[in-house]
C-alpha cells in the first residue's frame, strides 16, 4: 500500500497569507480606534453632562451660582462646592480622551493641552486637584472679601484687569439662569478651570495646546482655553438646561457665554 505524503504550506504561500492578513489589519485598525475615540467622546460627553446637573442642583439649593475661587471648602474650587450637593463629582471631572496630567516641572499653573487634564497645582483654589472641564467665568458668583466688591464687579474679572475690558454687572449671569438656558454653557472640555471667553477672542495657532496667557503683549484668547481639538475638532459642552452636546471648534463663538455677548459676523477659520 502507497503510503501518502502530507502537504504543508510553502514559504511562498505562508507570504502571500501573512501579507493579506496585514493589509486586513491595516484597514481595520483605523476604523477600529475611530470607534474607540467616538466611544471616549460619548462617555465624555455623559460625563460633562453629569457636571451640568450638579452645577443645576447647586443653583437651586443655594440660589445664587458657585462662588469665584472659594476657599471655604477644603476642597477649593468649583469640584470642592459641588461636592456638597453631587457627591460623584471626582467620578465625573476627567475626560477619557484626557485623563493624565502634562508632565512639567514644580510650577503654580500646570494647564492641560487637549490631550492632558489640567493639574495639579500648588495654587491654593486648586488644592492639588486635576481636571478635564472649564467653568463658564460668567456664571460666577463673587462672594470674596472685601465684602464692599459685588457680583460681577470689574475688579474681580481678570480678563478686565489684564486687558482693561469695559463691562459692568450685566455682564454676569444671575443663577438660577432663566432666559436662552439651551444656548448658555455651563462646562466644557477645557486646558484649565475656567474661562471668560469673548465674541473678538483669536483662535489658538496650535489647537493640541489651546490658548491660556492673556496680556497685551501675547494677546488674548480666552476662548483658547475651550477651542481644542480634544474629539477630532469639537469640544463636548453641557448646557444651563441640563443638555450636552458635541460643539464643533468654530461654533464655540457663536454659544451664549454671558447676557450680553453678541457673536461675530463671520466665524473664525481653524487652524
Amino acid at each position: 500500500m502507497e503510503s501518502t505524503r502530507r502537504r504543508g504550506f510553502t514559504l511562498v504561500e505562508l507570504l502571500v497569507v501573512i501579507g493579506i492578513i496585514a493589509v486586513m489589519v491595516g484597514i481595520l485598525l483605523p476604523t477600529l480606534n475611530r470607534a474607540r475615540r467616538a466611544a471616549r467622546s460619548a462617555q465624555c460627553l455623559s460625563t460633562v453632562r453629569q457636571l451640568g446637573i450638579g452645577f443645576i442642583m447647586y443653583s437651586q439649593q443655594h440660589r445664587r451660582s458657585i462662588p469665584y475661587y472659594s476657599t471655604d471648602d477644603a476642597t477649593g474650587l468649583w469640584l470642592g462646592q459641588l461636592r456638597s450637593v453631587y457627591s460623584r463629582v471626582d467620578s465625573s471631572r476627567i475626560c477619557p480622551e484626557a485623563w493624565e496630567p502634562v508632565e512639567t516641572s514644580a510650577s503654580t499653573n500646570r494647564t492641560g493641552t487637549a490631550l492632558n487634564c489640567w493639574g495639579p497645582s500648588n495654587l491654593n483654589f486648586i488644592n492639588k486637584q486635576t481636571g478635564s472641564y472649564g467653568i463658564n467665568g460668567w456664571l460666577y458668583y463673587y462672594s470674596a472679601p472685601p465684602a464692599t466688591i459685588r457680583r460681577g464687579q470689574p475688579s474681580n474679572d481678570p480678563v478686565a484687569g489684564v486687558l482693561n475690558y469695559p463691562h459692568d454687572e450685566r455682564d454676569w449671569y444671575k443663577v438660577p439662569v432663566t432666559k436662552r438656558t439651551a444656548d448658555v454653557p455651563v462646562f466644557a472640555d477645557s486646558i484649565w478651570v475656567d474661562s471668560w471667553p469673548r465674541p473678538d477672542d483669536e483662535v489658538p495657532t496650535n489647537l493640541n495646546l489651546g490658548y491660556y496667557n492673556n496680556s497685551p503683549t501675547a494677546g488674548r484668547s480666552m476662548m483658547g482655553r475651550f477651542c481644542i481639538a480634544r474629539h477630532q475638532r469639537a469640544v463636548n459642552v453641557c448646557f444651563a438646561d441640563g443638555h450636552a452636546a458635541t460643539v464643533p471648534l468654530p461654533e464655540l463663538w457663536r454659544l451664549q457665554w454671558n447676557p450680553r455677548y453678541r457673536p461675530p459676523a463671520k466665524l473664525p477659520k481653524m487652524p
